[in-house]
């Protein structure tokens, strides 16, 4: 995807890059359209990038203070990978006085409050996509993993709250006939062990332990 831009709006951007040191020309792929429309794709994607630098996540989700010394370099970096993977367009019309100043959890929040559209359709188009959800037997475990993953924070942001229990076992159905000894083990845990974030751990280490790709369909 081609991101054309103003000279003034391509300068404001590449100094903001450049001061933070993050090269962010790869997030031209998942650039959030000024009608916010892909919202619900882009948000998982940019969430996982500003998890991948210190403290950046924390600091746009507002769990950091902007006035905490750990938070200013974070501060920085954070606004930096968002604003550099929305569209000018959108750029011009929510920040364009305020980019230079505005704290990474503000656009954070000014673009979920915009864009994270919690009406029945969105919910519809979510849910459809969680059930639907198949794993590519071309891909190995943790790649399907990461894609579960990012399914279930879109059903997260349409505002759809989904049973633990219901998300495991959709989980636990994708596995390959191969891990039946997994779904047993899991089967036999106690309820208050039976989380998602469990299973995650679970699955991740025996697609190590068996010290391959694990497609194994």
């Amino acid at each position: 995807l081609e991101i054309v831009q103003s000279q003034e709006e391509a300068m404001a951007d590449s100094s903001t890059a450049s001061k933070s040191g993050i090269n962010c020309s790869h997030l031209t792929s998942i650039v959030l359209s000024e009608s916010g429309r892909n919202y619900l794709s882009w948000a998982p994607v940019v969430t996982l990038l500003l998890q991948n630098q210190n403290k950046a996540c924390e600091c746009a989700q507002g769990k950091i203070a902007i006035t905490d010394a750990d938070c200013t370099k974070a501060n920085l970096t954070a606004k930096t990978i968002i604003l550099n993977s929305i569209s000018p367009g959108l750029i011009a019309t929510k920040f364009a006085n305020t980019a230079a100043d505005v704290a990474a959890s503000d656009v954070w929040k000014i673009l979920k409050e915009r864009f994270a559209d919690t009406s029945d359709t969105a919910k519809d188009t979510a849910l459809a996509e969680f059930f639907a959800f198949r794993f590519d037997p071309s891909k190995s475990i943790v790649t399907n993993m990461d894609r579960f993953h990012q399914v279930m924070q879109r059903v997260t942001l349409s505002g759809t709250a989904l049973n633990e229990q219901v998300s495991c076992q959709r989980l636990l159905q994708m596995l390959p006939k191969s891990w039946e000894s997994l779904r047993l083990f899991w089967s036999v845990k106690s309820s208050t062990d039976q989380t998602l974030n469990n299973l995650y751990i679970l699955i991740q280490g025996e697609a190590a332990r068996r010290g391959h790709a694990s497609r194994d369909y």
